[in-house]
């Protein structure tokens, strides 16, 4: 399967769970975080840099709305390091 870097975000748009609503990057374009959790499921895999380092995305699901969301494997840099991408423009 292929890896994908993920390069932008585009901010939730107040659901109760404050999920990101869309992911982005250089070859995959932009598109729901719902299509990318089901691309992630069929084994596709996506990632941020953090300068030189390589930082995978892990699906996660929210302990109240039961709904699937991305978070990055701990680095020790921050809590989710796709809060700290770049928005996306559309």
């Amino acid at each position: 399967m292929a890896q994908f870097q993920v390069s932008c975000i585009t901010p939730d748009r107040n659901d109760p769970d404050r999920r990101i609503d869309r992911l982005g990057g250089p070859v995959m374009g932009i598109h729901p975080i719902d299509t990318v959790l089901r691309w992630h499921v069929e084994g596709h895999r996506f990632y941020v840099m953090m300068g030189t380092t390589v930082v995978f995305l892990r699906r996660i699901q929210h302990p109240v709305s039961k709904r699937w969301f991305f978070s990055t494997e701990p680095d020790g840099r921050y809590d989710n390091n796709l809060h700290s991408l770049p928005l996306c423009r559309s």
